[in-house]
């Protein structure tokens, strides 16, 4: 009763996907801008489904076990035509479609099964990771997983792909992009919309990753499961999420995270190693100095700032001068990581990320 039409979206219409896999994406198509979402929900009405609340909304429902997505687009022919980042989605099918043949479908499900398998897949905030997309993308560039990986070894601090080559040089490129779309260590750009980085949201952890697996040519395609007593020598810390939308939910546990792993460097206890993981609960780990010297050195002015080096010198009794700076020594209250750490987690910005956070003693 709705003037749309409906058509098969994601890896299914794509012919990647991987086996196990029970999302359908489904684009429904409106001619006209005008209340999409809400148009769709009133064809919607016999069936249980969820509503999800986005840049545009979209929803959800379970159908004969399979978990479908139904999205409303406008139906459009050109990337400028797009009144919403959704409305772009079937023309990067369209161009997936067109530039694969089952042999390239059968290298992105070896991609894909990769990329999941290093913990590298994933555009939410909170993973930083390539996005099925991106990968799609690359292995179409490629040809091959194998070819992908050996031009991965020679990748730069950052890197420019320009598929379809819709730049005559990479200097145009960088000179045409938002400066939004260039913060990622990977710029591939969609031939489909020649504006868009389709790796905008990699992190350069996730990035650097995929370098060194591809340099060591240690390639593993079975994802390993996570065990808490693997993590020895590790401080590890528990935490019951917040409710709410996963990427939401995603990137507060990533701020905690964060925020733990700057606060251990800035007071000295050297985060050697470190991660995160989640599936119900999640753990946050550290590997770090365990112990350090009761005074800390203490940054003050350049000494020649008269009136900030008088502040500084009345602040503390005992300064001294190095390399032009003032310095003094500070006491700091815990030596030890693990006290340390216990009193970071009683703070508030910590607290408020998260419905409860408690380290794990083993």
């Amino acid at each position: 009763k709705i003037q749309a039409k409906p058509q098969l979206g994601g890896s299914y219409a794509k012919g990647t996907w991987l086996r196990g896999n029970h999302d359908i994406d489904i684009f429904i198509k409106f001619k006209e801008n005008k209340d999409l979402s809400n148009r769709l929900e009133k064809a919607l009405k016999p069936f249980k489904y969820k509503r999800i609340h986005g840049s545009r909304d979209y929803f959800q429902l379970d159908y004969k076990g399979l978990d479908i997505e139904l999205i409303p687009v406008l139906d459009i022919t050109k990337p400028e035509q797009a009144k919403n980042v959704t409305d772009v989605s079937p023309l990067h099918l369209k161009y997936i479609k067109k530039h694969t043949t089952k042999t390239i479908q059968n290298e992105i499900r070896l991609a894909k099964q990769f990329f999941k398998a290093n913990q590298l897949y994933g555009a939410e905030t909170h993973i930083g990771g390539f996005s099925g997309h991106a990968v799609e993308l690359l292995i179409i560039h490629y040809k091959s997983l194998k070819r992908l990986l050996n031009s991965a070894k020679n990748w730069e601090e950052k890197t420019v792909i320009d598929p379809a080559k819709q730049y005559k040089n990479k200097k145009q490129l960088l000179l045409s992009l938002n400066s939004s779309k260039k913060q990622s260590p990977l710029i591939l750009i969609d031939p489909a919309q020649k504006d868009r980085n389709a790796s905008a949201a990699l992190s350069k952890k996730k990035y650097q990753e995929l370098i060194k697996i591809a340099t060591t040519g240690e390639l593993n395609f079975e994802k390993k499961e996570f065990k808490l007593k693997d993590l020895k020598g590790y401080i590890i810390l528990e935490v019951t999420p917040l409710t709410g939308k996963t990427d939401v939910v995603g990137a507060k546990i990533v701020k905690v995270y964060n925020k733990i792993t700057k606060d251990l460097n800035n007071q000295g206890f050297l985060v050697k190693d470190s991660g995160w993981h989640w599936e119900k609960k999640a753990y946050l780990y550290f590997k770090t100095k365990s112990k350090i010297p009761k005074l800390k050195e203490h940054k003050g002015p350049i000494k020649t700032k008269k009136e900030h080096s008088r502040v500084f010198k009345s602040k503390y009794k005992k300064t001294y001068t190095k390399k032009g700076r003032l310095y003094t020594k500070t006491e700091i209250k815990h030596t030890e990581a693990k006290p340390f750490i216990k009193e970071l987690i009683k703070e508030e910005y910590i607290k408020s990320r998260v419905k409860t956070i408690k380290y794990l003693n083993r």
